[in-house]
């Protein structure tokens, strides 16, 4: 199994950070309007503090979940493409969410290009590999080069955290891309 994008760590971080003003501005905006009395002039002052500071608040909800969802996320990497699970029930056990839950996630990895050439196997309640499904082995390109498996050294990257066989001292990481030693 192989991954094909990464998971990128800070992505959360930026609307948290944007959320912070918002939130600060609809208080303030509260605080100017509780004194002037809500029916008279500080009508304005409330409204903004609903709009804007309740438009903080969804946003910090918001970054608060993709957060979540890519600490699951770097888990199901390490699972399947590190440690070769397949089992749907021996991952959600793992990653302790519900087998429905899980299998929303992988599907959502899925058609996200996390994970390449693979799908949901229903009926085996696993994760089944399209390459392997396919009954005719794969021709030799004559560009390839032939890489001695003797040579080969597992590296983990600090991209995606997925183990990678590099046969040079530098090498690209098959699943995000990132260069590794």
């Amino acid at each position: 199994m192989s991954t094909g994008k990464r998971v990128i760590t800070w992505t959360w971080i930026i609307p948290a950070i944007l959320s912070l003003p918002l939130i600060l501005f609809g208080l303030v905006s509260l605080i100017i309007a509780l004194p002037l009395g809500i029916f008279t002039d500080g009508m304005e002052f409330l409204i903004v503090a609903i709009v804007v500071g309740g438009g903080g608040i969804g946003l910090l909800v918001a970054a608060l979940q993709m957060r979540v969802a890519r600490r699951r996320y770097r888990k199901y990497i390490d699972l399947v493409a590190n440690q070769g699970k397949t089992g749907i029930d021996e991952i959600a056990k793992a990653v302790g969410l519900p087998y429905d839950q899980t299998v929303a996630d992988l599907r959502k990895m899925i058609a996200q290009k996390y994970f390449h050439s693979v799908r949901i196997d229903a009926e085996k309640r696993a994760i089944a590999s399209i390459d392997q499904e396919k009954t005719e082995p794969p021709k030799p390109q004559p560009e390839q080069e032939v890489k001695d498996p003797v040579s080969a050294r597992t590296v983990t990257c600090n991209g995606c955290a997925a183990n990678n066989k590099i046969f040079t001292p530098v090498g690209k990481c098959e699943y995000c891309g990132s260069s590794i030693e």
